[in-house]
């Protein structure tokens, strides 16, 4: 029987070699091979399903050629370099199937999150265009030309222009009409505006997919933290756990330091008027607003505002 067994070890291993001088494999030897690959799992594992094996054999089938191309005759038989490789390939193959697995239980496969819709084009839509080409000069078509004359409305039109990105449509559209100005013509603003912090929103765009990513990887190795009993594998989820909450809280602080909201200089360009002239209107609007809500107090829900 041993004598069997080495015979075919012998053949296997000439046929390889073979193939390797003539450049090409066989049909017959992949599909022996493919045959060997498919049942491998579960003569190392005999608890696994056949999906697990259908789903190695997807894994490592496409690698094949490149494996017999790679083999190199030392005097040990084909059959112990596959094994080496197929057992290291089916340990990767286990870890993968094992975090797909607690990540379809969790939901974090693809983590998302709500920010706040903006009325108009998304910041990612600048990314990759830092210099996306000036915009038209604003023009207005309710009548209005230019910024507002009375005080209180350009106080008002500098102040939405602050919180352009986090207005929703329907309240700039509420605010724009009680000021006379319109509804496009503050869209081409904010676009303008938005083009100058273009480098910023990118930055914002890499932090957060920086936080998804450690939040994802985090929460599976928490899940599988839990669920591992071998203690030198719970240390080194640990330590992972400990450098990946650390990742996620320097993003988490970048994040809050990237000024997405105009400067006064960029509002006063934008408009054709002094950066001074944006300084003391946001200036004035601020004491208005002390003065109607003492002590910096927003009124709550329901509750009646000052006439």
């Amino acid at each position: 029987m041993a004598h069997s067994v080495n015979r075919h070890s012998f053949a296997l291993t000439h046929r390889v070699l073979a193939n390797q001088l003539a450049g090409t494999f066989a049909g017959e030897l992949l599909r022996e091979l493919a045959l060997y690959v498919y049942q491998y799992p579960r003569r190392k594992y005999p608890t696994l399903d056949e999906d697990a094996a259908g789903e190695f054999f997807l894994f490592v089938e496409s690698k094949l050629p490149r494996l017999l191309a790679r083999f190199r005759h030392s005097g040990k038989p084909f059959e112990h370099y596959l094994n080496s490789v197929l057992s290291w390939q089916l340990k990767s193959f286990l870890l993968r199937r094992r975090k797909g697995e607690i990540a379809w239980q969790m939901g974090v496969s693809s983590p998302q999150w709500c920010e706040g819709a903006s009325g108009h084009s998304e910041p990612g839509d600048l990314e990759g265009k830092p210099d996306a080409g000036a915009p038209s000069p604003p023009t207005s078509d309710s009548g209005v030309a230019g910024v507002p004359t009375a005080p209180n409305a350009r106080r008002l039109l500098f102040a939405l222009l602050k919180a352009g990105d986090s207005l929703s449509p329907d309240a700039a559209k509420l605010t724009l009409s009680e000021i006379g100005c319109s509804l496009r013509w503050f869209d081409q603003l904010v676009r303008r505006l938005r083009t100058k912090r273009a480098k910023a929103y990118q930055r914002l765009a890499r932090l957060r997919r920086r936080r998804n990513r450690a939040f994802a990887a985090l929460a599976l190795c928490e899940e599988a933290q839990r669920t591992e009993h071998l203690q030198s594998a719970r240390r080194h989820l640990g330590d992972r756990i400990t450098r990946l909450r650390a990742t996620l809280r320097t993003a988490q602080e970048e994040m809050a330091k990237v000024r997405l909201a105009p400067t006064n200089r960029e509002i006063g360009a934008a408009l054709g008027i002094p950066k001074g002239t944006v300084d003391t209107g946001l200036f004035w609007l601020k004491r208005q607003s002390a003065d109607r809500y003492p002590a910096g107090r927003a009124p709550h829900p329901g509750e009646q505002q000052p006439a």
